[in-house]
């Protein structure tokens, strides 16, 4: 046999096989998902079985001893009657009780033995792509394939999966930034919305001014010493290296924000003056640092929003992008194969 032609052999042989393994694979996954639901749907019933038959097991209890129960039966004629129609119910239910065990038994028998097959498709999904790369070097290395082509097709498949998986990664980190920044925002509002003032003992300093909601606002861990605004003002500086990493992660996609999100946490010498301005009535709100602050962040949390949805947009778009280019090269692939093959 011509060595191009064995070679094409071979490598269609494992192909097929590859495919093959994957179909399977797909055919398993499909059957333990609907078993799944099947050993849910048999335990739940199997669960109200068991509550029936032990309130039958009462009842007959009840028509057995020497209970009010039985002794009312008895009065009015109806004991045998009713000992008669609950002990059939019993049985019916013990047999439906095991006959529902031994399915749940089937169900578990079976997904176990799917779990062993599946071990032996582990690699199917590798397997069949170390192949399919083997067929296209093939293809092209025989000048069956446009080799300029077949490049554009993989960098943008390459290009377009990376970049998916490094917006996904920034979107995860934006979320999270969104969170805290979200939580810190309510801290601040619950800390700056007072109904009075109670002045420190003697000695104390002014950041133990009490406000309404609570003077002990904590994030993380304690910091002994310093409540309210004071404690929200030293836990922010935690949540800028969330907000750094995020600008990092954009970076790699060029989409970094400008300018880069920084929350601009104000000094807290300044909080803590702002905060003794309570005792000297002239109220937190007059705070204009403070102020400034809140309607910061207001402005930070709607621009990570509109970057994190405006990745998730570009998702939506590179995933089209990336599955066109996989079907067209896929396509010319398959087309120019099966030409070797009729050969």
């Amino acid at each position: 046999m011509d060595p191009i032609r064995e070679q094409f052999v071979e490598i269609n042989g494992r192909l097929l096989s590859a495919k093959k393994a994957v179909r399977e694979r797909d055919r398993i996954l499909a059957l333990m998902a609907s078993l799944d639901e099947s050993l849910v749907a048999e335990q739940e019933k199997l669960a109200d079985l068991a509550i029936q038959l032990d309130e039958v097991k009462d009842r007959m209890a009840d028509l057995e001893g020497l209970t009010w129960t039985a002794v009312w039966q008895k009065l009015i004629g109806n004991h045998e009657e009713e000992l008669s129609e609950e002990a059939e119910q019993l049985a019916a239910l013990k047999m439906a009780h095991e006959a529902s065990e031994i399915r749940i038994q089937s169900i578990q028998n079976s997904l176990q033995e799917f779990e062993v097959a599946l071990v032996d498709l582990a690699e199917c999904d590798e397997e069949l792509t170390a192949v399919q790369a083997e067929q296209q070097a093939f293809l092209v290395r025989n000048g069956r394939l446009p080799a300029k082509q077949i490049h554009r097709l993989n960098q943008q498949i390459s290009e377009g999966q990376t970049f998916l998986r490094e917006a996904a990664e920034a979107i995860a980190v934006g979320e999270r930034a969104l969170q805290v920044l979200i939580d810190l925002r309510t801290r601040i509002t619950k800390a700056n919305d007072y109904t009075g003032v109670t002045s420190p003992k003697p000695g104390h300093p002014v950041e133990f001014v009490r406000l309404r909601y609570s003077t002990k606002y904590r994030w993380g861990t304690p910091y002994e010493g310093y409540t309210g605004m004071g404690a929200i003002v030293i836990a922010a500086g935690e949540i800028q290296p969330l907000l750094d990493l995020f600008q990092l992660e954009l970076l790699d996609i060029a989409y970094q924000m400008k300018p880069p999100p920084d929350l601009e946490v104000p000094d807290l010498g300044e909080v803590m003056l702002a905060m003794k301005s309570l005792l000297q009535d002239n109220g937190f709100e007059r705070s204009q640092r403070v102020g400034v602050w809140r309607e910061h962040l207001s402005t930070l949390d709607k621009r990570l929003q509109q970057k994190v949805d405006f990745l998730r947009n570009k998702i939506g778009h590179g995933e089209t992008a990336v599955a066109h280019a996989q079907t067209e090269l896929q396509t010319l692939i398959e087309q120019h194969w099966q030409e070797a093959n009729r050969e």
